[in-house]
C-alpha cells in the first residue's frame, strides 16, 4: 500500500461526480492507492511526501569518486564512508566544506537534493567508487513539499482505473485496481506521461 494518497478519496468521488453516494466506496481507496503508487513507480522515486525523522539511514555505492546518486533527500545530518569493505564507516565528510549537495539550490525550488557531490578543490581524496555498499547517508528523506501536479495526475489515473474496470463486459475483468494496472494505464496514456515527465528520474536502487 502507498505511504501516501496524493488524493482523498472525497476528492476522488467529486471528480467522478460521486459525491454523495456509496455504491463505488470499496473500489475508491484501492483506485487511489495503487494510482500514488503507481505514480512514484513511473517518477522513480520511492515517495513525494517527506519523512517524519532527520535520522533515516540509507547505504550506496558511488558513482565515482566524485559523486554519490541517493534517494530524495531534503536534509543531509551525516555523510561516512568505509574505504576498506570492513564494515566500519570510518571517515566523515563535513557538509559544505568537503561535500555539497546537489542540486545546489534545490529546496529553494521546491524539490529535493538528489546527490551528493565531492569539494575536489579541498579534497585529498575521493569517495569509495569500487566498494560497494560504502556510503552511509543519515538525513531526512523524501521531498521538502508535495509538488502540485500530484494531486490532479492521481485523480486522473485512479479514475481511468475505476472506469476501465467497470467498463469491462460482464465476467471479463482485463484491468484491476491494482499498482501493475496502473502502471500499464499510466506508462501509455499521453495525458499523464506528459504530466509526471518533468519529475521523473532514474530509479535509485
Amino acid at each position: 500500500m502507498s505511504q501516501s494518497q496524493y488524493v482523498t478519496p472525497e476528492e476522488l468521488k467529486k471528480t467522478l461526480t460521486l459525491t454523495g453516494t456509496v455504491f463505488a466506496d470499496y473500489d475508491i481507496e484501492p483506485a487511489i492507492n495503487a494510482a500514488s503508487d503507481a505514480i512514484n513507480h513511473m517518477c522513480g522515486r520511492r515517495k513525494f511526501d517527506a519523512d517524519t525523522s532527520t535520522a533515516t539511514i540509507k547505504y550506496y555505492k558511488p558513482s565515482n569518486a566524485s559523486v554519490i546518486v541517493i534517494n530524495d533527500l531534503i536534509e543531509l545530518t551525516e555523510l561516512t564512508t568505509d574505504t576498506d569493505g570492513d564494515g566500519d564507516f570510518e571517515d566523515t565528510w563535513e557538509i559544505d566544506r568537503d561535500i555539497f549537495l546537489w542540486p545546489y539550490n534545490a529546496l529553494d525550488d521546491g524539490r529535493p537534493f538528489t546527490q551528493i557531490h565531492l569539494n575536489t578543490f579541498k579534497a585529498t581524496k575521493g569517495f569509495p567508487s569500487c566498494v560497494p555498499r560504502s556510503a552511509k547517508v543519515e538525513g531526512k528523506f523524501g521531498w521538502p513539499e508535495l509538488p502540485s501536479f500530484l494531486n490532479p495526475t492521481t485523480k486522473m489515473l485512479a479514475s481511468r482505473l475505476i472506469k476501465r474496470m467497470r467498463e469491462a463486459p460482464f465476467g471479463v475483468v482485463t484491468v484491476g485496481l491494482d499498482v501493475g494496472s496502473a502502471i500499464r494505464i499510466g506508462s501509455t496514456d499521453p495525458d499523464i506521461q506528459g504530466m509526471i515527465a518533468p519529475y521523473t528520474r532514474e530509479a535509485v536502487i
